[in-house]
């Protein structure tokens, strides 16, 4: 199995914090439409493997993902069109899960409904705080009560496989203002919950307020804290913390992202979009006229890295540390050799002492102390010889 990602990089403004890729500039969408159909062509043999005998076999596509930017920029017909060409050009199976992400304010009983006819069943929302003060201060296009009622909209339309997004760690939030905020999501009626520390990111306005002493950081140990008791109230109201930033209600994961977490093969389609099939990684250029010029010429809007033996070991540690799974220390013997096994049993040690790592039934992970540290962790076990 496989997944698509498709990366829709228009917004009507830039929010505050946001260092995707993204252009305001939505009169390109038609050129963008155009530049995408034609990379959907040219990459239709993706997935395909070539066996012995020189008979291909195509990857099942599994999921499908819509992010941006604001993919709910887009009009239902132009939608359709995508889908349209997806499904004609790769091996998509008919029980897929198609995400799809949403501003609240783009949600209406019409669009949803008809996201739900083309085939989406699954959102992902940017709700990101339910306080007024901070969705301005983020530069959101929301308020709190279409936060709300884009919930009541949704599953009202007919799609119920929910997820939200929510930021902690923002300037000045103090526990009571953190508890509040989970306290309101958790209520919800939504089956998947992502919540991300805010970092301030080079080339975003909060990064340059960060410089010029117009915001200040809150304490690391806070941050914690409101990282424990994100851990703490999710999981005493049902949801499984099953990846650093991630929970899910009833097994609800996210499959396309899970993919992501097990090194399963996935297409990046759309200007910055990433692809990995085991063997390389693209990524295609963060660039709207870069992109589409180089669709209309029939070049190569990508550029290709072919995975050493170290790129995959690093990237297998990092990918499975992000998750409560972790890593079964004997599939890892299996893929990379007992000498590779023997340098991360040998790197893990200092962690296991302080107690942000465990080994439980031949499994390491990182305990929730080691997940908010995990970017320290994860760089000191990457392997170079």
């Amino acid at each position: 199995m496989a997944g698509i990602y498709i990366h829709v990089p228009f917004c009507k403004k830039r929010c505050n914090y946001c260092d995707f890729y993204k252009t305001t500039n939505t009169t390109l969408i038609v050129d963008y439409l155009n530049a995408l159909s034609k990379e959907i062509s040219r990459k239709k043999n993706y997935f395909s493997f070539e066996k012995p005998l020189n008979t291909g076999i195509i990857e099942n596509i599994e999921t499908i993902y819509f992010g941006g930017g604001t993919p709910s920029l887009l009009s239902l017909h132009d939608i359709e069109i995508i889908f349209k060409q997806l499904f004609s050009t790769f091996q998509i199976s008919d029980t897929a899960e198609i995400t799809f992400e949403i501003n609240p304010d783009d949600v209406t009983f019409d669009f949803i409904n008809g996201l739900k006819s083309i085939g989406v069943n699954r959102l992902s929302m940017g709700l990101q705080s339910f306080n007024d003060a901070y969705l301005k201060l983020m530069n959101r296009r929301h308020d709190s009560q279409q936060a709300f009622s884009s919930i009541e909209t949704s599953i009202k339309a007919g799609i119920t496989n929910l997820s939200i997004d929510l930021i902690y760690g923002l300037p000045e939030m103090n526990m009571s203002i953190w508890e509040q905020t989970l306290k309101t999501a958790l209520k919800l009626s939504v089956q998947h919950l992502s919540a991300y520390h805010l970092t301030y990111e080079n080339g975003t306005v909060f990064y340059d307020w960060l410089t010029n002493g117009k915001l200040k950081e809150i304490p690391e140990d806070t941050s914690f804290h409101q990282f424990e008791m994100l851990h703490n109230m999710a999981e005493d109201t049902g949801f499984e913390h099953y990846e650093i930033s991630n929970f899910a209600k009833a097994d609800n994961y996210s499959k396309h992202n899970s993919n992501y977490w097990k090194g399963i093969p996935y297409l990046g389609l759309g200007p910055s979009a990433h692809s990995y099939n085991g063997i390389s990684r693209q990524w295609n250029v963060a660039d709207i006229f870069g992109y589409c010029n180089a669709m209309n010429k029939g070049e190569n809007a990508w550029k290709k890295e072919i995975l050493t033996e170290n790129n995959k070991i690093n990237e297998f540690i990092m990918i499975r540390l992000r998750t409560k799974a972790g890593i079964d220390l004997d599939e890892f013997k299996n893929i990379f050799g007992i000498t590779s096994q023997k340098c991360l049993l040998h790197s893990i040690q200092s962690f296991l002492i302080t107690g942000d790592a465990s080994i439980i039934e031949n499994k390491l992970s990182l305990t929730l102390k080691g997940w908010f540290i995990s970017d320290k962790i994860i760089s000191a076990l990457m392997q170079t010889s």
